[in-house]
């Protein structure tokens, strides 16, 4: 009986594992992506698995890698000669070294949203995996069952024969694959925030000075390709702490589920009320953890982001509390904050999962919609009381009969209700502007504020760890990498 390396048998084995594993995680990653790639239309169904899917995905991939590259190692001679006599059980070998090679590249092009390819490398990557692994494996295993029945268990058998020259090759191939697919220790992950002479009007200060981050952000609806390229830089003073962050958007939106007066009647304009990607606003946001948090450094937005067949697109909970500030076109922006809320708890059965919004004094948001569903409650009081995609409560009168027969054919009134909210929730400010194909949002947010627990609280010298995410007019599937970064306030 032929003796297998150790080396060999501990790569079948992390194979056979990292496959399988793969095959599970991936396939439910894949489900939820945008609608246009997913043969599921991007909703998850009630047969594939929930969790953390992306966080596991990466997982796997850390052990895939290694594993590759030790069964290249360990049958470096065998497919050689796989090459020079082409034996069909040798050229299977041969063929899923390939496939395996595809999958690792083609995963790389998904995760880097920076390099090029985004749609064919999420293509090869689906195709490679799906398709060609499990037709070439199915080939390997027939022979290896023809021929070599008496001695699969030998190629499995972990502790055999143990080499410590395997660990040593395992261990650096797992650390590099980890560095690779979490981000761990990758350059130009910082934004340095320099102290400033308080400005005079800090909405349109200058930013020349001030080093920028730039990144990518992919797999998000409405952008091109999925991908848009953003630009952050910060400055802060004794009191406040400024942040810029640029951001490609193709078109801007304010439309939050808007009405439209058609010969019928009212027309309301939604495609999906849970997962809506055609009339909703731009949106943007950033994420801090409250207090260290190791595991986030390391995995980024695939710790807090789960799958669920239930909640469309997934949904965003943590066990450690994270203040989220949520910038949104139409809600918010009108009234120049950014909606101040933060991610504590993980519990399915509450209808906000574990995402709360800060304490408020006054003001909302509030649907613009009768109890039957059929037309809106309230409609402009005046010309110019619906700017910015969002109707004033102050501005608003109820829509009886009367008011809405005199609403003309082809117009159109918000979703939405609000009134200015004041309070914790309000603690972020915001000044924005949308020219020539790209969002700028300016924000400003006190370095201590009185939500105690609730917010991070900035001080000279310290560094933040943070993530970011973009929309656009999609009210979930974002825009997203993950990267984390680090807010250092330099003294």
């Amino acid at each position: 009986m032929k003796q297998f390396s150790h080396c060999f048998r501990i790569a079948h084995g992390l194979l056979a594992i990292s496959l399988l594993g793969g095959w599970v995680t991936g396939f439910t990653v894949y489900a939820m992506a945008r609608p246009s790639w997913s043969l599921f239309s991007g909703t998850l169904p009630v047969w594939l698995m929930n969790g953390r899917m992306h966080m596991y995905h990466l997982l796997v991939a850390c052990l895939f890698t290694p594993a590759v590259c030790m069964l290249i190692w360990s049958s470096r001679r065998g497919l050689a000669a796989s090459w020079r006599h082409k034996k069909p059980l040798h050229m299977a070998k041969l063929l899923l070294t390939v496939v395996c090679g595809m999958v690792l590249l083609s995963g790389c092009i998904i995760l880097f949203p920076q390099m090029p390819g985004q749609w064919y490398g999420r293509a090869v990557h689906l195709i490679a995996s799906c398709v060609f692994v499990p037709l070439v494996l199915g080939v390997h295993l027939f022979y290896v069952w023809k021929y070599f029945r008496s001695q699969i268990w030998e190629t499995f058998r972990p502790w055999k024969n143990m080499s410590w020259m395997t660990i040593g090759l395992f261990i650096p191939l797992f650390v590099v694959s980890s560095v690779l697919f979490f981000n761990v220790g990758m350059p130009n992950r910082t934004l340095v925030s320099t102290q400033i002479v308080t400005p005079d009007d800090w909405k349109r200060q200058e930013w020349n000075a001030a080093e920028p981050l730039q990144t990518s952000l992919s797999n998000g609806v409405g952008f091109d390709d999925g991908v848009t390229q953003v630009t952050l830089q910060s400055y802060y003073d004794d009191r406040y702490m400024y942040l810029r962050v640029q951001w490609d958007d193709p078109q801007e939106d304010r439309r939050y589920f808007p009405w439209l007066k058609t010969d019928d009647g009212w027309q309301h304009l939604v495609t999906h009320p849970k997962d809506e990607t055609v009339y909703y606003e731009d949106k943007f946001s950033l994420i801090f953890p409250v207090e260290e948090q190791p595991s986030f450094r390391r995995a980024g937005c695939a710790l807090y982001c789960h799958a669920s067949s239930e909640h469309a697109y997934g949904y965003k909970a943590s066990n450690h509390l994270v203040d989220v500030w949520h910038w949104k076109a139409s809600r918010t922006d009108g009234f120049g904050i950014v909606d101040d809320k933060y991610w504590f708890g993980h519990d399915l059965e509450a209808k906000n999962i574990g995402r709360f919004a800060d304490p408020k004094t006054s003001g909302y948001f509030r649907k613009n919609i009768t109890a039957d569903g059929m037309a809106p409650a309230w409609l402009p009081a005046q010309s110019g009381a619906a700017a910015g995609g969002v109707l004033v409560q102050a501005q608003s009168i109820p829509a009886t009969a009367n008011q809405c027969a005199a609403v003309p054919v082809g117009s159109t009134v918000p979703g939405i209700v609000v009134s200015p909210v004041t309070g914790d929730r309000a603690d972020v400010q915001c000044h924005s502007e949308w020219a020539d194909g790209m969002w700028t949002l300016i924000i400003r947010r006190a370095l201590q504020t009185a939500s105690d627990g609730k917010d991070v609280q900035f001080q000279s010298g310290q560094q933040y760890d943070f993530a970011v995410a973009a929309f656009d007019h999609a009210s979930k599937r974002h825009a997203y990498n993950h990267h984390v970064f680090q807010l250092i306030l330099a003294e």
